[in-house]
């Protein structure tokens, strides 16, 4: 009876497809297997369970996306400042202007209104 096709995992491209902010089921079909097979191996190998950095594959994913934020940001920091050839983005620096230092769009209108004294007779 043959054995089980044992899954190849590479963990530098489940690093990188996590860091993309892929989820498990798939990076588990990138690599052409089912997410249980994933976790499986996670745990045998390590990445993740008892003893090891990450409690599970949750962890572990939030841990790689958090390197992934990382590098968008420095991007998109780059892009604002503009880069080598490339031109600073006004609108990325907008952008960034709200998301990081509470900067907004918001208008004040100082608007009197004067009011006249009115009599009514009624009668």
């Amino acid at each position: 009876m043959a054995g089980r096709n044992t899954a190849n995992i590479d963990w530098e491209i489940v690093d990188k497809l996590l860091s993309e902010f892929c989820d498990g089921t798939e990076v588990a079909a990138e690599l052409g297997c089912h997410f249980d097979t994933l976790d499986r191996r996670g745990k045998q190998e390590g990445k993740w369970g008892e003893g090891a950095e990450h409690t599970d594959f949750a962890a572990y994913k939030q841990s790689k996306r958090a390197t992934g934020a990382k590098r968008l940001r420095q991007i998109q920091l780059r892009s604002a400042q503009g880069h080598k050839d490339i031109p600073p983005s006004v609108s990325m620096q907008i952008w960034l202007g709200k998301q990081y230092l509470g900067q907004s769009d918001k208008k004040e209108i100082d608007q009197t209104v004067k009011a006249e004294k009115i009599t009514l007779n009624i009668g």
